[in-house]
């Protein structure tokens, strides 16, 4: 009677838990008919195909068709992984990351924040300075506390809230859909003035130009909207977008936010530096970009492609395993037809065509198996991302093309063998 998220189903751990029972029945299901060939002579073979090897060859034949179609999805999934990983780190997050770090103000450090930016800013290569009370890429949000004017009171809505120093957005480089930034010659932003983003004033049911001027509390702060910023991700893009609101609190700010000139990287990290121990020299020193910050949150995205590469790979050597004692077999099986055929005057691409059109069909018939199974996979795991990828059909047809020209050129060898044998040989006894 309980019930299961889906999400939970398409986590990465249990995606990778399935993806490793999918290998090992893969590799059991790939190695049988290689195996069982291996441990019988050919001649045997042909002279017993009523026996042991000649009584299923059509579970020989699905057997390998299953191997491949696994193959073929593994491949498929593990393109739009990394497609959407692609995805993520392309995406415009609605401010400028580049360039951009923070350090975090612990102890002492929060009381000396003011003299470090001063200190900062003396530097031509640290053009904006400002600060949070959290931290700016991972800001959490409050289901209780945010109020305004004309606001159901029974609604609940989840609002991300930090406080910030002035020059917040200009140091993050948001751009701004009404309204205006924190100030400091403006004394009513100092009493508690609040910036928005268009997620609030939407909630609100307001304009962003309609949102400018009304009222906004948050636990026991009360003030004026003075500006509404577009949206833009103050988390990861694998989190929605989420309504956010920043009051302007200088003494409450616990990370300084540093926006360095590009120009001269290294110099401007040494200017920061040398700041920092100007102000705080008995504290260490501590950075982190915000590019650091948003990447290491896709590495778990970036280990599950990992292991489903690997996977896709085992999965292929082993369907090409079976699928070469499978040839080996087949060869044999129509030896006496070969060599019928080469007397009547059969050139060797003919023969080589004959037995690779086997192997083709039950290729084919995997893609038809595979292709649906795997889109229902990747759609759902990509439904779990408010801003995913699309799924191309171009990336099915690749993988099945890989996965055909993969299985031709493993049965080439045998093939080519059978297709150059001399046919006197197989009709020597008729």
């Amino acid at each position: 009677g309980k019930e299961i998220q889906l999400g939970a189903l398409l986590s990465p751990p249990f995606l990778l838990g399935m993806a490793a029972a999918v290998a090992a029945t893969a590799f059991v299901a790939g190695s049988y008919p290689s195996l069982l060939l291996s441990s019988l002579r050919p001649a045997g073979i042909f002279r017993i195909g009523s026996g042991a090897a000649g009584r299923s060859p059509l579970l020989r034949r699905v057997l390998v068709m299953v191997q491949f179609g696994l193959s073929i999805a593994l491949l498929i999934g593990t393109a739009v992984v990394y497609r959407q990983i692609g995805f993520m780190r392309g995406k415009a997050l609605g401010f400028e990351r580049d360039h951009l770090i923070y350090l975090p103000l612990r102890g002492d450090a929060a009381s000396g924040y003011p003299a470090l930016k001063a200190e900062l800013l003396r530097s031509p290569l640290v053009p904006y300075v400002s600060g949070t009370g959290q931290i700016p890429t991972n800001i959490s949000a409050n289901s209780w506390g945010a109020d305004w004017e004309g606001r159901d009171p029974e609604s609940r809505v989840l609002v991300g809230i930090t406080q910030a120093d002035f020059d917040y957005a200009e140091a993050l480089g948001v751009e701004m859909a009404a309204g205006r930034t924190f100030r400091p010659e403006f004394g009513t932003d100092r009493g508690g003035a609040f910036l928005v983003n268009e997620e609030v004033a939407r909630l609100m049911g307001l304009s962003p130009q309609e949102a400018v001027g009304k009222i906004f509390r948050f636990q026991g702060v009360e003030g004026p909207i003075i500006g509404v910023a577009k949206n833009y991700h103050y988390k990861p893009v694998q989190n929605p977008l989420e309504p956010m609101a920043v009051v302007v609190a200088p003494e409450a700010v616990r990370f300084a936010v540093a926006r360095l000139s590009g120009g001269d990287l290294p110099a401007a990290l040494r200017q920061v530096e040398a700041a920092w121990n100007a102000v705080n020299p008995r504290l260490p020193y501590e950075y982190r970009f915000f590019d650091d910050d948003f990447d290491a949150s896709y590495r778990q995205y970036e280990q599950m492609g990992t292991i489903l590469v690997w996977f896709a790979g085992l999965g292929v050597f082993v369907a090409c395993l079976g699928l070469f004692g499978l040839a080996s077999f087949l060869a044999e099986q129509r030896r006496k037809e070969i060599g019928v055929r080469k007397v009547l005057g059969a050139s060797p691409g003919q023969v080589v065509g004959l037995l690779s059109k086997e192997f083709a069909k039950w290729v084919l018939l995997a893609n038809i198996v595979a292709w649906p199974a795997a889109y229902f996979a990747v759609s759902s795991w990509l439904r779990d991302f408010p801003f995913r990828t699309n799924i191309p059909p171009a990336l099915f047809v690749l993988a099945g093309a890989a996965a055909l020209a993969i299985a031709l050129l493993t049965v080439s060898g045998q093939a080519l063998k059978a297709a150059r044998s001399n046919p006197a040989e197989a009709l020597k006894y008729e």
